[in-house]
């Protein structure tokens, strides 16, 4: 793969000159397991969503993806957060 993720976040990970058997993405990976409860999505195709606000009244369309008109609804709003890795990571 062409993903820098697997060089970078798979990669050797030295502290302070101590090598750690854990790589940078199993760090990653441990905050999520600390406190699961506000991620909706985790680590899904280089992204992931936390759970923003809610139930709010937001004015959204009565049939997304064509034409139509907008009523008001009550939703959830949840933050989503990616970082591309095609040619290296612009968020850690």
């Amino acid at each position: 793969s062409e993903h820098s993720r697997h060089w970078m976040f798979n990669g050797e990970f030295t502290i302070d000159g101590v090598t750690r058997k854990e790589t940078l993405f199993d760090f990653v990976r441990d905050t999520h397991k600390a406190n699961p409860r506000n991620s909706v999505i985790a680590f899904k195709d280089n992204s992931s969503a936390i759970r923003g606000l809610g139930p709010v009244q937001a004015v959204l369309p009565i049939k997304p993806g064509g034409p139509s008109g907008v009523a008001p609804s009550t939703v959830d709003l949840d933050l989503l957060l990616t970082a591309e890795t095609h040619n290296f990571p612009c968020a850690v």
